[in-house]
């Protein structure tokens, strides 16, 4: 399988997830002009505004950006407990630094104006990634075409691992991107609520072991911050209402009155 070359930017990124190719950009050169007017501000406010209404507010994480290009990381945790942000604050700093170094071939505002279509193409849930193999297998019979997306990306992004039904068909499409991504090196960001253990039970030895080595594991821990957000919302409603206890506290049993005789 030869390595697939990256395109050239036009307008907006492509929807083959970016131009990332071994840590660097295809203009990173001692030669390649430098932008001059470049605006890093508008340039997040156009990112951001592409991202769901609910992560608008993200930072970029750019200290974790750096460690994936060294290597895959795989980031564990409980429901809620903000796996899928920090994917999306990597994916904002991916692209960050890729508009930045494609940003003098075709701009002169400051920036790069960003589309919806492209944070869709780098922030793939797996549940969403085989519904989409499914459609397009009934349309033309073979999904060869985004699993080599996938595959040819310079660096994928794959949210809630496990979250999808694991039938045979499921566990072959996926280790098929995990294994070609494997050989060649090619960095991958997955989140999942799986511990190593169930991952080898879900899609055998095989797959889990080629994560465990491709991949960096960070553990988020067993709280769910939604729940807790939640609760924080609404505390002053139950202090004022002196039912703060309610939170945790199922309500109370009554004991059945004894009938008189």
């Amino acid at each position: 399988m030869e390595p697939i070359k990256n395109t050239l930017l036009k307008k907006t990124l492509p929807n083959d997830f970016g131009s990332l190719q071994n840590g660097k950009t295809t203009n990173d050169s001692p030669t390649a002009p430098k932008p001059s007017n470049y605006d890093a501000t508008a340039q997040l406010g156009a990112i951001l505004e592409a991202l769901p209404p609910r992560y608008q507010n993200l930072k970029p994480d750019y200290e974790l950006y750096e460690r994936l290009k060294t290597r895959s990381l795989l980031l564990t945790g409980a429901v809620g407990s903000g796996k899928t942000r920090k994917l999306l604050e990597v994916i904002v700093a991916h692209l960050m630094e890729t508009y930045k170094a494609r940003h003098w071939d075709f701009f002169d505002e400051g920036f790069i104006p960003v589309d919806r279509k492209t944070v869709e193409g780098l922030f793939l849930s797996v549940p969403m990634v085989l519904f989409t193999l499914k459609e397009e297998f009934d349309k033309s019979h073979t999904g060869a075409s985004f699993i080599n997306k996938m595959i040819s990306a310079p660096v994928l992004f794959l949210d809630d691992l496990g979250a999808e039904k694991a039938s045979e068909w499921v566990k072959e499409q996926l280790y098929i991107v995990i294994n070609e991504r494997y050989n060649w090196c090619k960095p991958v960001l997955l989140t999942t609520n799986l511990t190593v253990k169930e991952i080898a039970e879900h899609y055998g030895d095989r797959m889990a072991s080629r994560l465990v080595e491709m991949c960096e594991t960070i553990n988020y821990g067993g709280t769910d911050k939604r729940l807790e957000n939640r609760k924080q919302a609404w505390q002053p409603l139950y202090k004022l209402l002196n039912c703060n206890k309610l939170w945790h506290n199922k309500p109370p049993k009554l004991k059945p009155k004894k009938r008189e005789a």
